[in-house]
Parts: C-alpha cells; structure tokens; sequence
C-alpha cells in the first residue's frame, strides 16, 4: 500500500510497519501480556491474507489479522487493531466484537468443531489519553444491577497506548521502536526535537535493511504529521546520514511540493470562504441601512471567518449604522 494513494497515511504506515513478519513477532513479545505470549508458538506465526469483514466495518479496522500456533496444538488468531484518530474511539470494543464474529462465521462455515480464540490488539497513538474501557461490557449499562453481567457477552482488548509511554518503555528491536517512535510522535509537537534521535535508532540497522522504510517513514511524516518542517527533516538527516542526506532529500522533494500544494489549496479555501462571507453580510447590511462607506466595508472585510459569523448574528439586532460602526469599534480592541 502506497503512502500516496491512501486518505489515511497513519493506518498506511502502521501497515508497512507489521508487513514483516519479523516485526510483527518482536511486537507481541514486548507488548502482548506474559501469559499470552507463553501460549503462542510465535515461530508458527503467518499473515491472513482473506479479509473476513464487509465494506462498512472495514472503514474502521486495519485488516491485520495472523494466524499463529499454540504450542500445545490448534491455532490463535491475533488481530491488531490500529486506532489511527487523535482521540480514542468509544466504540472500538463493539467493532472488534463485529470482526471477531466475522472471523467465527468462516470458521462455522468450515464446519470447525470449535472456534479459535482472538486476542484482540488495540493500537493507539493518539495525541489524547486513552480514556474509554476495553472490555466489551464496558459498552453496557447495567442499571447498577452488576449481577447481569454474567449473561451478557464479555472480553477485553489488549490497549497498547503507544503516546503516553516514555522513550525508554518503548520496546524491541530497531526496525519495531523506530516505527512506533515515529508513530508516537507523528501527532506531538515534540517531534522536532526527537526526530535526530529516532533517526540514529535506522543508522543501526540501515546496511542490511537499506534505506526503503525510512522513505516510507518520512513520507509517512510529510503527509501525517503537523509538526515537522522541511527545513527540520534537512537538519536532522544531515545529522543522522551526513553522506546521504541529499540523496533522501532529492527523493521526498516530490512529496513536500504535494504537502505544500495541499496547504496552499486548504489556505485558498478557507481565505474564499472568508472572502465569500464578508461578500454576503456585506449585501445583507447594505439592504437593512444602504449604501456602506468605503472604510466601513474595509473594515467589514478584514474580519475573520469567525467575527463575520457574529457579525451577522449581532446585526439582527442593529437599529442604526451607528450600532454597526460602534460593534466594529468594539472588534478592534
């Protein structure tokens, strides 16, 4: 999956992120609980290629399942939840329930005499602390009656909140803690500072696994993050790869001019929608008192979005231009 060609450059990432088999092995060692990895044979671990979720549902989840052996016979399905927002997701627990459903009516359909547990992975790294329980009965309220509990269906998720962990909890080897460094700090505006750190974690490991998932990782940045400058990415490159800092450079030039043309289209919008608003109130001002003077009108089209917006309300209750002038009067203070 291309960076380029996703609306969604947080999920894309974390996508190229456990396509290696490798990595997605670290990460359940140092993030899944003890008991659970004592179960899996993680040498028997392998990709689900066939999505077992409709249209809808597939909106909302990564699509990231693998099939992975108990070391004492049959098979686990590890799911790896990817909740790419800026603030946790109520509902996750519910979605997780709909996907786990799905992978047990294939099952059922393949006449299996039982169904394969699911531990289900919720990643987050998002700006906001996670604030909402993950076991499923957390959804329900019970009326204060918690003896109903027992007839309800329940589980829980495995929330590994990647953003309010400190630097030096975030585990496993190089490839793993550069991508989740990166994703951590994607929303931060922390970044700038870190990035010469994150960036010496891929010089350790650049000779073998060359330089193909650092591109993606700073294309990732370009596009998903808020915080980090062109000017920032040449100075810690040059930092961390001062003899191949132009090459990587030359190659993500393309992708800060789509940045840039996107900004200035986004900028063009809003500035229109400014523009377009003071237009309007303008003519509705003009119809209730005349003809508006030359500085008045000026003054009317510097306003912002938002003082236009109470412009219009507060003229409704405008008697005279002079209400108009004095409100603007007041505007300026």
């Amino acid at each position: 999956m291309s960076l380029q060609d996703v609306k969604n450059p947080h999920d894309a990432f974390f996508k190229q992120l456990m396509a290696d088999i490798d990595v997605v092995r670290d990460f359940l060692k140092n993030y899944l609980p003890e008991k659970a990895v004592a179960a899996l044979n993680l040498r028997k671990i392998e990709p689900v290629k066939d999505s077992f979720i409709d249209k809808e549902l597939k909106e909302h989840l990564s699509d990231l399942i693998f099939r992975v052996k108990l070391k004492r016979g049959g098979k686990a399905y590890v799911y790896i939840l990817f909740e790419h927002k800026s603030s946790p997701d109520k509902w996750v627990m519910w979605q997780v329930l709909l996907y786990a459903v799905s992978v047990w009516e294939v099952e059922r359909k393949e006449k299996a005499k039982k169904l394969s547990p699911i531990l289900p992975i919720i990643f987050y790294h998002g700006k906001a602390p996670w604030s909402y329980g993950t076991r499923f009965s957390d959804l329900i309220d019970f009326g204060g009656f918690d003896e109903l509990r027992e007839y309800v269906p329940d589980f829980r998720g495995i929330l590994t909140d990647i953003s309010h962990r400190e630097d030096s909890e975030i585990k496993g080897k190089p490839r793993l803690r550069f991508g989740l460094l990166i994703l951590k700090y994607a929303f931060l505006k922390e970044l700038s500072g870190q990035f010469v750190d994150i960036l010496k974690i891929y010089n350790s490991i650049r000779r073998e696994a060359g330089f193909g998932f650092l591109r993606t990782a700073l294309r990732y940045l370009i596009r998903g993050s808020k915080h980090l400058t062109e000017e920032v990415m040449n100075e810690s490159l040059e930092k961390a790869f001062p003899e191949e800092e132009e090459e990587l450079m030359q190659t993500l030039a393309e992708t800060w001019m789509k940045r840039g043309k996107k900004q200035g289209l986004e900028q063009g919008r809003q500035e229109g929608l400014r523009e377009g608003t003071a237009s309007l109130t303008i003519k509705l001002l003009q119809k209730r008192f005349g003809a508006i003077e030359a500085e008045t009108e000026s003054r009317i089209r510097a306003l912002s979005t938002a003082q236009l917006e109470e412009l219009g309300v507060a003229s409704l209750d405008f008697k005279s231009r002079r209400a108009l002038t004095t409100w603007l009067h007041g505007q300026a203070k």
